[in-house]
């Protein structure tokens, strides 16, 4: 979520790491997908239901944060990447919401 190298400075932990497939990183990745505090999932500003997690595995809310942070702070400074995103891309339903 929260980026390893600089300027963004991410923990490597596991609380740092989601398991997605390949369309909902690149998603994820682009901006064009943030969660919620609570884990929701974001897209267009809507929420489309919730990350699935494992019980054992517990997601740095901060993280999701700096991660949803980043991605408000892009768009105000130009078009979000998402945007650049082939179309087929932006329109799936990522595989990540129950």
């Amino acid at each position: 979520m929260q980026a390893l190298g600089s300027p963004h400075n991410g923990p490597d932990a596991t609380g740092n790491v989601l398991c997605l497939c390949p369309n909902c990183h690149l998603m994820f990745d682009a901006g064009a997908v943030v969660l919620g505090d609570d884990l929701s999932v974001i897209r267009d500003g809507d929420e489309h239901g919730s990350l699935r997690t494992h019980p054992r595995h517990v997601i740095d809310v901060g993280c999701v944060r700096r991660h949803r942070e980043r991605w408000r702070q892009e768009s105000r400074l130009r078009a979000p990447k998402w945007s650049r995103l082939p179309y087929f891309l932006v329109h799936l339903k990522p595989a990540v919401i129950t």
